[in-house]
């Protein structure tokens, strides 16, 4: 017997993509699932003594002081054990991680500890979707920049300058309203037709 049917549709089921999170590396997106969630998701798939995690390997790979800052990154090795009914599924990761911090101890602590995580993500990764077994997450160069949105200078109208209203397309008439018959175009004086007279109907007066 091995992942029960509810277990199997957990784990086949598409991840939300409301626990993604993205972050900018190199001009580049990287997506990824923080580690507490992909701990809460194994918790709640595999239950809270369906899996063990053992740290097979940590080794410190770099440390250097620089100025006042101290620097330290580690390399790390986990085995996931999962017990499935009467099967015992065993799948290994390996991470990196990276600390720039003020002290010595919280530099190869932090590193560590991102190292351990990060192989973590990696083991749990290869059960399903669940924990980040989807074409969604990788890295993707960053899209081209939007260009700036040109503004449009209107000219300024001189102190006590009137504003004119043009009429529909340039035709140099008003739209006027009637209840009746709905809207109306009137020719204005200075239409362009010479000697043109503006009749305004009974209705409009």
């Amino acid at each position: 017997m091995s992942f029960t049917p509810t277990q199997r549709r957990q784990l086949r089921a598409r991840l939300n993509p409301d626990h993604v999170r993205s972050r900018v590396a190199e001009g580049q997106i990287l997506s990824f699932l923080e580690g507490w969630h992909v701990i809460a998701e194994a918790n709640r798939i595999f239950g809270f003594e369906g899996w063990d995690r053992e740290t097979l390997a940590s080794t410190c790979v770099y440390s250097k002081q620089i100025g006042d800052r101290y620097c330290a990154a580690y390399a790390a090795r986990v085995r996931i054990t999962v017990r499935a009914g009467e099967r015992t599924i065993i799948r290994e990761g390996s991470g990196a991680g990276e600390a720039n911090v003020a002290s010595p101890g919280q530099a190869h602590e932090v590193a560590a500890k991102a190292a351990e995580t990060d192989a973590t993500k990696r083991a749990l990764m290869t059960f399903g979707n669940a924990f980040g077994l989807a074409p969604s997450l990788g890295s993707r160069d960053l899209p081209p920049p939007r260009p700036a949105p040109r503004r449009v200078e209107r000219p300024r109208r001189a102190p006590g300058q009137r504003r004119q209203h043009r009429g529909t397309h340039g035709t140099g008439r008003h739209r006027h309203h009637d209840p009746r018959s709905g809207f109306r175009l009137l020719p204005q004086p200075h239409t362009a037709f010479p000697g043109a007279r503006r009749e305004v109907s009974q209705a409009c007066r």
